[in-house]
């Protein structure tokens, strides 16, 4: 009789026993022939485990982190050899979204496309410090729905520059399970939907993988990192190495923005370690902003100005009109009318021929079921043509009260209203049952376009 005896690379202690018993008669040869295979195989896993099971990703139990971004990044770092010195660059953001929506170090990664093209396959392989399996989930959707997604620290799904208008509506079958794997701690990363121009099912269904009714619109140049996102690793170089594509219009409160465009729309961002509803992360229902780059004290000529909305009317005009001396300074005609989730954006500067006074913002336009919305603001020029205050729907400052009424209106598609300065502060009012007023803090977002102004027409601009 023999022992064996060995102990193997996880520290796991095994024992054979082997004698001459297997010279004894066995009732078939066939016996003989499965025992054998049965060791041969018993030893190959003692021996070596990690190569004959998958690994299994450490998810912790709690709600993990879900990234949606405006750039397709798969493209830009799909086309580029790592050896190219501009790799860094193009690869870094996707590299630091992968490695930041877990704490694992060399996260297991699953990448989800559908064969159409090799840029997101490439992009992903790419990555450094990952492992990385690659899934065409229209080549056997079977295999797809099978899949265990909690094998994976991390899910990445492919942009409309690296996959079909199909990809959407296939990848989606799965959403009750991307919203339990990220609740057991899973990270998620989406890319651009095209910038809600590409397609139907890129531009309504994309985000809708995880619930997320995101209203997005083409972003402007150039892009800002947050502190936030400087916390992660961001860098302005890397947000602005290629084309982009859309932003988010007043997202959840929930997220948090890791870069802005110039006008102070966030284009990637972040749901981080809060539970996600069974039904998904929903959206926002009727909403506009306006963003006034100004504080008071600062002439009122020339500042720009943001106004946009989101899940209005689809295919709806808007307009923004001066009335004090009426004047179209933005619109529809020229930009567009809103687009499939009721969205638009505009920024303009405010008109150097407003007199000092009192003057009414009023934003009026038609909700999804046609009826008609007005909000008013208002805001006071002194007679040195700086801003005095700026508020909405209150009684101006008494003190104010000597001065003429010149009227300003916005009129926009509008259900919800954010309006702000960098002293505004956060309040909440209602206002009937269209809809409700958010006063906001927006000084980040203030600082981001302030920053990017001052680059592009220097520090003077607002007497322009």
């Amino acid at each position: 009789m023999i022992l064996l005896s060995w102990t193997n690379s996880l520290g796991q202690n095994f024992v054979w026993l082997s004698s001459r018993t297997h010279q004894m008669k066995r009732k078939t040869k066939v016996k003989k022939k499965i025992f054998s295979v049965a060791m041969l195989a018993g030893l190959l896993v003692a021996l070596f485990p990690t190569a004959m099971a998958p690994a299994q990703a450490a998810l912790s139990g709690t709600p993990g982190v879900y990234i949606a971004s405006g750039h397709d990044l798969d493209l830009h770092c799909g086309s580029t050899d790592p050896s190219d010195s501009e790799y860094s660059t193009y690869c870094g953001e996707l590299n630091i979204l992968v490695h930041n929506a877990t704490t694992v170090a060399v996260p297991n990664v699953l990448a989800l496309g559908d064969g159409s093209g090799t840029c997101f396959e490439n992009s992903m392989s790419n990555l450094p410090d990952t492992t990385v399996e690659y899934l065409d989930i229209s080549a056997d959707p079977s295999v797809y729905a099978a899949k265990n997604f909690s094998a994976y620290d991390v899910i990445v799904l492919s942009s409309p520059y690296c996959s079909s208008n199909e990809f959407p509506t296939s990848v989606n079958t799965r959403t009750a399970d991307f919203i339990s794997y990220y609740n057991a701690g899973g990270g998620i990363i989406q890319m651009t939907n095209g910038g809600g121009g590409w397609s139907p099912e890129w531009d309504n269904d994309y985000y809708l993988a995880v619930g997320f009714h995101a209203a997005s619109v083409e972003q402007t140049d150039p892009r800002t990192v947050t502190a936030d996102g400087e916390a992660w690793g961001l860098t302005d170089e890397m947000v602005n190495c290629c084309a982009t594509h859309n932003s988010f219009l007043n997202p959840p409160s929930t997220f948090t923005a890791l870069e802005y465009d110039s006008t102070g729309i966030p284009v990637t961002i972040v749901y981080q370690g809060i539970a996600m509803p069974a039904d998904g992360l929903g959206g926002n229902e009727l909403e506009i902003s306006m963003t006034l780059d100004l504080a008071p004290g600062e002439p009122i000529a020339g500042a720009y100005t943001t106004v946009s909305g989101s899940w209005l009317m689809a295919d709806s005009p808007w307009t923004t009109t001066v009335n004090s001396t009426p004047q179209v300074v933005c619109s529809s005609v020229d930009l567009g009318n809103t687009n499939s989730y009721g969205a638009f954006t505009c920024t303009f500067p405010m008109p150097s021929n407003l007199e000092p006074g009192n003057h009414t913002v009023v934003l009026v336009g038609t909700a999804p079921d046609g009826s008609e919305l007005t909000r008013t603001a208002n805001f006071t020029i002194d007679a040195s043509g700086n801003l005095v205050s700026w508020a909405y729907n209150t009684d101006l400052p008494a003190a104010d009260a000597g001065l003429p009424n010149t009227g300003l209106t916005i009129a926009i598609i509008a259900g919800e209203t954010l309006l702000g300065s960098a002293l505004l502060f956060g309040a909440y009012m209602a206002f009937g049952a269209k809809g409700s007023l958010r006063f906001a803090a927006m000084d980040e977002r203030l600082a981001v376009m302030n920053r990017k102004l001052n680059r592009l027409y220097g520090s003077n601009r607002n007497n322009r």
